[in-house]
Formats: structure tokens, sequence, C-alpha cells
């Protein structure tokens, strides 16, 4: 990573510098690269071949080629002005709330007066970043669609507008900001079912935080109206003439109390929208908490849970993971559980994170999501791997999930692997890994 020395500016803000020049330049100069080419082949056309040469057919072509370019220049000139002025009109709604990998109109309106013809326009989204633009055609008028690729709280829109010719000739490009609070929630997909957490809270080892701390009905107690009659025991009413009904007996083990963390890293967005599903569905029960990397803030509120979910998107990839603190402070304040969503990539925070669950006196759960999950095949030593697809810009890229189960192999912990785009619980990434020996191993 680049740091200045000796007051030198690194090579990569030269670079970043020196773009951002030209393409200040580039917005207000009106000539495309073809436009320059077609009024330097006019201008050789008309003056080497049409007036020296008096070769009239070079003339003309060359008089022709001018006055398209010349005629397009002025077109774009002239509408530039009122493209601008419907820009600050259509307006985004404000307090927009849309959700991840799915598009959804914003408000926004550029519509092209009638009068001008021969021109086209587009624009893009310069912060917040990670949006695709989907535009929709509504009679004369642009609708803005847009598909947000990664969570965020956004208090400014930018929008780099074009407006160029149909030839390609010339063209205008300027920046278009708009004030105005637009929130990108992640995107939850399969994963909002039910019966998906239920699996995973079910059983001796996990108890159902929802449910009531109530056993089999052995108890009993006298009928008071409004009781069930399938609860009263007639063998007793039969016996002692004494309408007697069935109650559950209280539960000795209290429910336990639930807490959940979200460890931001590089492909951090899949356990994000399951730490949606979990917060939204109340998996953590009553009492709960949440926290994020991002901030050493934690809440018991929804709403502002949300927030914090959002939030950790802009977390700094270099800064330290804050699970240790937010597990020591919730082992001090009662709780006896914790969820944790850890992303599937390895970071600076792997150390920090591995050695905060060995040493955790909380009963941990531990799930890592991803998006695409195969498990391929091929010719090494280890006869498997189990392989995800990570978007990334344009294209993709598929990681390896070993490295987890050799650093997470000496947690004892269980550490699930959930495939947001199937909705499935996979299973513990130790025992799918082909590192699946040396994990057991280590817990041993």
């Amino acid at each position: 990573m680049s740091t200045r020395s000796n007051g030198r500016i690194p090579w990569r803000e030269r670079i970043h510098g020196a773009r951002s020049a030209v393409r200040l330049i580039r917005g207000f100069f009106p000539l495309t690269p073809t436009g320059c080419l077609l009024f330097a082949l006019s201008a050789v056309a008309v003056w080497f071949e049409g007036i020296k040469r008096q070769d009239f057919v070079y003339l003309a072509v060359g008089f022709i080629g001018g006055l398209v370019a010349l005629l397009m220049l002025v077109l774009v000139l002239v509408a530039a002005p009122f493209v601008h002025r419907r820009c600050k009109r259509g307006v985004t709604r404000s307090g927009l709330t849309l959700e991840c990998e799915s598009a959804r109109e914003t408000g926004f309106l550029l519509p092209l007066p009638r009068w001008l013809p021969l021109l086209e326009y587009s624009w893009t989204w310069e912060c917040p970043p990670n949006v695709e633009i989907r535009p929709g055609v509504h009679q004369d008028r642009r609708r803005e669609f847009i598909e947000p690729h990664r969570r965020g709280i956004h208090a400014e829109i930018r929008r780099r507008i074009v407006l160029r010719d149909v030839l390609g000739l010339t063209s205008l490009e300027w920046t278009a900001r708009e004030s105005t609070e637009i929130r990108f929630l992640p995107a939850k997909g399969p994963l909002d079912r039910t019966t998906l957490l239920d699996g995973l809270t079910g059983g001796d080892e996990l108890s159902d935080p929802r449910g009531s701390p109530e056993g089999d009905r052995v108890d009993m107690r006298q009928y008071t109206p409004g009781d069930s009659p399938r609860m009263i025991l007639w063998k007793v009413y039969a016996h002692s003439r004494k309408l007697l009904v069935r109650v559950p007996e209280r539960a000795l083990t209290a429910r336990p109390r639930f807490c959940a963390y979200l460890v931001s890293g590089d492909g951090d967005e899949p356990g994000a929208g399951f730490m949606r599903v979990v917060l939204e569905r109340g998996f953590l029960g009553e009492n709960w908490r949440f926290g994020a990397d991002g901030t050493l803030a934690f809440t018991g509120r929804l709403d502002e849970a949300l927030n914090l979910l959002i939030r950790s998107a802009s977390a700094s990839p270099e800064a330290a993971p804050g699970l240790p603190g937010f597990l020591e402070q919730a082992q001090w304040d009662g709780f006896s559980a914790c969820l944790v969503v850890l992303p599937p990539t390895p970071g600076v925070w792997v150390p920090a994170v591995v050695s905060s669950l060995e040493n955790a006196r909380l009963r941990i759960h531990a799930f890592t999501v991803v998006d695409g999950l195969t498990i391929a095949s091929h010719t090494g030593r280890d006869w498997k791997k189990l392989l995800y697809v990570h978007k990334a810009g344009a294209g993709e890229r598929a990681f390896d999930l070993a490295w987890m189960a050799r650093s997470f192999g000496p947690s004892r912990s269980p550490l699930f692997v959930i495939d947001r785009t199937a909705g499935t619980v996979i299973g513990d990434v130790r025992s799918l890994s082909p590192h699946k020996k040396s994990a057991q191993g280590g817990r041993s």
C-alpha cells in the first residue's frame, strides 16, 4: 500500500489526479475522437484536394462532412442547458430504501425535448458506487431503475450525465449532484424462509430462542371457565367428580439470551443478508443484542440494528475486528450464546476472530454465507474442493473455503456454510473440506 514519504505524492494518487484532470477536460470538450477525425479529414479534403488540386468531388465531400459534424456540435451545445435544467427538476424521492440485487424505480426523470432530434443521453452513478443503472422507457420520458450490489447509507447522489449525438461525433459530460438520503439493504434472497433457521435452532445443542420455557403437560390444576375441554382429565373426574385440567410444568432450564455479531470483509454481502433475516424474523428471541464491525456501538432495537448492519459495509478492511470486545461485554451482561457471521474470504480479521472464538465462554454458533457453492473435483492431492463464486465488478471469481477449515479447525464452535442463492444450509465447513482430518485432529 502506497504511503507518503518525504512529501512525495504516491504514484497511485498521481494517476488518479491525472485521470480526474483528463476527465474534467474531456467533459467540457464537445468533440469525440470520431468527430475530431472527421473534422481533420474534411479539412484535408477541402484544402489539399478541393482547393489546391481543384477536385470538386473532394471539395463537396469535405464540406458535407464538416457541415454534418458542425450540425451535431450545434445540436449538443444547444440541448445541453435544457438537459442540465431538467436534471435539477427530475430529483429522486427522499428517504428511499432499496434492497440489493433487485431493480427498483427511484423516481428520477430525465426527458429530452422533442424538438431536439438526433440526440441521445445516458447516465451512470458515481456515488454511491456499486450501482447498476437500468433505465426504463415510459412514453417520451426515461425512468431510472437501479440495482445496488452493496449495502450502505448515503446522503448524496452523484450522476454522470452524458449527452451525445446519434452519430457519436460530439458529446458533453457533467456531474449532477443531488442531496437525498438513500439506504441499500442487503438482499435476503431465498434465505427468507422460516424453516431455514428452525433446523439450526432445534435440538439440545442449540435451544430455540423463540420457544416458551415450558415442559410437558404433567401438572394439573382446577378447571376454570375458558380452559380447553381437551385438557380436562376425564378419568379423574369420573372418580372424584372434580374438573381438573392438564397444564405444562415450568422448565427447569431458563431460555438462553442470544446476541449476534457481523464481521465485515470481502464478500460479506451474503452474510449481511443472512443476518438481516435473523434480525427481522426474531430468531434471537427477547432481550437480544446486535453488533457489527465499523462501530463499537451495539443495540437491541430492530431499526438501529439494521442501521448498524448497513453501516458495516463502510468498515475499514485494515481495522481490527470488534468481536473480542463485543463477546467480553456480552458475557459480562449475562448473555449465554452468540451467533457470529464471518466473511468467506481471509483478511486481517482472521487471527483476532479465531482467538476470540477459542477463548469465548459464551456458546458460539458461527456461520459463513456464500453465493453459488459447488464442490469441484481436481487431480491434485485433495480429491475435492469446496468452492463458491463471488461476484466482483463485471466478472466472477471462484474461491476455496479450505483456508477456513484450517484456520478454525481447533475451535470448538460449529462453523456452518450457507448458500444464499439456494437458501440451504450445507453443513460444517470442516466436515466438507478436504482438510477434514486435520481439522478434527486439531479439535481432539
